[in-house]
């Protein structure tokens, strides 16, 4: 919490905490993904490289050396009001404790995938024993703009290996291109139309079923909370991009 001081009495407000995963297969680009986190939140001036050993998580030097992760590391920054530690964890399936020894004090996981390699064995690794645990999971798919790459057919791919659940709420305008462009829901009416009814297929709420099918509008908070309430309880998997 955050202890501040105003005239004759004090005022304690308190703060969100996230403390947020981050696990891949190895190369998947998890730690690039960490630094631009990093990066927007405005915790770090400039994004360092892997290749570099310029990161801010990597600072082992047989990290640094060898461009991987090997130990776990913690790092926080803050984000309309919340402070997020973001636990960066190795991706190389010699280090595998270090990312169970990291489940057990996260509220939830981001997932990196590469859209070049698609799903790899540790990805498979890791996402059944966050299915075991029941945690919230966000994949991330990676590398879009690798030339080549097929954002479909990693999807397909997600579906095939991992889970039927899938939640895209981004699509990317020229992929495998330098100058690839995001596209979310509130720029696009019909992806934005395409997640609400996904949204309304696995909810309880049977007045906002009907609704919808009665061509009513839906207020925006109330979509926001049965989005909240539909990845923490498991029931759909998000995936940005």
């Amino acid at each position: 919490f955050v202890r501040k001081a105003t005239g004759k009495r004090e005022d304690i407000k308190y703060m969100k905490i996230i403390n947020l995963g981050i696990m891949a297969h190895v190369d998947a680009g998890k730690t690039t993904v960490t630094e631009g986190l990093l990066y927007h939140s405005g915790a770090i001036r400039s994004c360092g490289r892997v290749d570099h050993g310029t990161t801010v998580t990597d600072s082992m030097e047989i990290e640094q050396k060898r461009g991987m992760t090997v130990r776990s590391t913690t790092v926080s920054f803050n984000w309309e009001g919340c402070k997020i530690n973001l636990i960066d964890t190795p991706g190389h399936v010699d280090f595998v404790a270090e990312v169970e020894r990291s489940l057990s004090v996260v509220d939830g996981v981001v997932l990196v995938i590469s859209a070049k390699e698609g799903v790899q064995p540790q990805t498979r690794v890791i996402f059944r024993k966050l299915q075991e645990m029941k945690m919230p999971v966000i994949f991330f798919i990676n590398k879009v703009d690798r030339m080549g790459v097929s954002v479909e057919q990693t999807l397909l791919d997600m579906q095939k290996q991992l889970t039927d659940k899938l939640l895209p709420v981004q699509t990317i305008d020229k992929v495998g291109e330098r100058d690839c462009s995001l596209i979310t829901t509130m720029d696009d009416e019909k992806l934005r139309n395409r997640v609400l009814e996904q949204l309304l297929m696995i909810s309880e709420r049977e007045d906002l079923i009907e609704a919808y099918l009665s061509g009513e509008s839906i207020e925006q908070e109330q979509i926001r909370q049965e989005y909240q309430l539909a990845v923490t309880r498991n029931l759909c998997y998000p995936v940005l991009m």
